[in-house]
């Protein structure tokens, strides 16, 4: 359910209250459970859908960053481009070049 509610959710803001209201239960039993199942916490999960979905975007659309970020879940452009270059190790801009150039 969680994972589902993630997938649905992507492009909005997602907090461990809302989860926790949505699914009926404590935010600590369901960050418990989640981490005991999935090995990573709820917030890890939904940053690498997101970045899988901003992965997606930079590959098939030509979409301005700020449009993929925001389609990404991210309202900062700036924070959307940090978090990226941490999980991929260079910017979004560099990423979709180098890929579309088959590197």
């Amino acid at each position: 359910l969680i994972k589902y509610y993630v997938k649905n959710n992507l492009d909005r803001k997602i907090t461990l209250s809302d989860l926790s209201l949505s699914l009926h239960c404590s935010t600590v039993t369901l960050t418990e459970h989640f981490k005991t199942e999935f090995g990573i916490t709820i917030m890890e999960y939904v940053t690498k859908k997101r970045m899988e979905l901003a992965e997606k975007l930079l590959l098939t659309t030509d979409e301005p960053l700020r449009v993929v970020a925001s389609l990404s879940g991210f309202s900062d452009v700036e924070y959307f481009s940090r978090t990226f270059k941490k999980h991929y190790g260079t910017s979004p801009a560099s990423w979709r070049k180098n890929k579309r150039m088959g590197s």
